[in-house]
């Protein structure tokens, strides 16, 4: 068993905070594979996973855990970031929104419609039950079979474009359900398919008074909603685009926009929390719209949202928030190393969760300091057993534990 080590805090109130992580001490798996949970000293650095998890998308029905689904890569429970079994949507759960344990792959099996690649399937979307017991299901974007990728005027620039389109198709976006949220069925044909080459990616769904919209949007083009039927199998009617580019703010950081996500304001108004523009370089963070209603206009809301992991971490984007039993917002996001000498580690996009608060004015994301996220979650709801430890998870352990214990001897 690992010890984590909290350390001596500044403050009652971080401390408080940090004791979240030996709460989670218990669950042999989390602890082999959380690094970064055997190392916390007196800070919280707003990282929750240290393997691979882009594109993240949070749920959880009534009474139960967090469900965590990101965007597919080989085994994420590994040390190795790419090494091991390719999982299409790995999933990972918690029940206190901060120790994150590893269930393997979500999706059942490739969707007919889909080119069944390593680099397939990207950035699901789920959504829970509105009542337990009711059906989960994934809006996820994939390759689609057949078809030529091209580039139509007000999309990628040309060189991007190119480097993004050789040996690749379209995106499209599909659905596939599930009864428990662990396993899901891949149904049908694609809802969206792109008009260029990925402006068809990014799923999400929002339910305003009653009724399913689907949001999508990215490769340069606006963010469009529309109406999904009541199986949320089917569009109806026509996408309307509730939002452009706006290459002439916040420092082009929305030359594109991405990963919408429409939130209702206290005040009653709307905003869209987007990321862009450049999910591969530095260049990339979230940024806010605002507008009277879920469908738009948005318009760009000068200043990033993430400015607190900036030069700490890189690339903060492509977000995903919930509201926890106590009415606070958390926002989950992933994001690079950082080293001032090497640059960027383009390897492992890493799970950050930071405090979304309403200024009155505007949204502000910073890393918590003085509370944690509250959730009431029924005992035993989360039956389902960890993966099994690999060789390379024992090892880390050990040498974690090893470490810890040479820090800790008297001098």
């Amino acid at each position: 068993m690992v010890n984590i080590n909290l350390g001596p805090a500044a403050d009652p109130a971080k401390a408080a905070f940090m004791g979240l992580f030996s709460s989670g001490a218990k669950r042999e798996a989390y602890e082999a594979i959380s690094k970064e949970a055997t190392r916390i000293d007196t800070s919280f650095n707003g990282r929750v996973f240290d393997g691979h998890a882009a594109d993240p998308s949070v749920t959880r029905e009534p009474g139960g855990p967090l469900h965590m689904y990101v965007s597919n890569n080989f085994d994420y429970t590994t040390v190795e970031p790419m090494g091991g079994e390719l999982l299409r949507v790995p999933l990972m759960t918690s029940e206190d929104g901060v120790n994150f344990v590893p269930r393997g792959d979500s999706l059942s099996a490739w969707p007919e419609w889909m080119e069944p690649t390593a680099d397939s399937v990207w950035a699901p979307f789920v959504q829970a039950p509105r009542e337990k017991g009711g059906e989960w299901r994934m809006y996820m974007t994939g390759l689609v079979k057949g078809t030529k990728p091209e580039v139509r005027p007000g999309g990628l620039p040309d060189d991007t474009a190119t480097a993004m389109i050789e040996g690749n198709g379209k995106r499209g976006i599909g659905l596939a359900t599930s009864t428990d949220g662990y396993t899901f069925t891949p149904k049908g044909d694609p809802l969206v398919v792109s008009r260029d080459v990925f402006d068809g990616i990014d799923p999400f769904v929002l339910n305003h008074d009653g009724t399913d919209y689907l949001y999508w949007g990215s490769s340069g083009h606006p963010i469009r909603a529309q109406q999904l039927s009541e199986d949320g199998a089917k569009l109806l009617g026509e996408p309307v685009e509730v939002a452009h580019p706006a290459p002439h703010v916040n420092q082009g950081y929305m030359n594109l926009i991405e990963a919408a996500e429409p939130i209702k304001n206290p005040d009653g108004s709307w905003s869209l929390i987007v990321s862009g523009d450049d999910t591969i370089r530095d260049h990339y963070n979230v940024s806010e719209m605002r507008g009277a209603s879920p469908f738009g206009p948005f318009e760009p809301v000068e200043g990033r949202l993430v400015e607190e992991l900036e030069g700490v971490r890189s690339g903060p984007g492509h977000h995903e928030s919930i509201v926890d039993d106590a009415g606070q917002r958390w926002m989950y996001l992933h994001a690079y190393d950082h080293d001032a000498v090497t640059g960027t580690d383009l390897s492992t996009r890493k799970l950050h969760m930071l405090q979304m608060d309403w200024t009155g004015e505007r949204w502000k994301a910073s890393i918590p300091t003085d509370r944690a996220p509250v959730y009431d979650v029924a005992r035993g709801a989360d039956l389902v057993q960890p993966q099994p430890l690999t060789g390379a998870q024992v090892r880390e352990a050990r040498r974690s534990a090893e470490a810890m214990a040479q820090a800790d001897a008297p001098s």
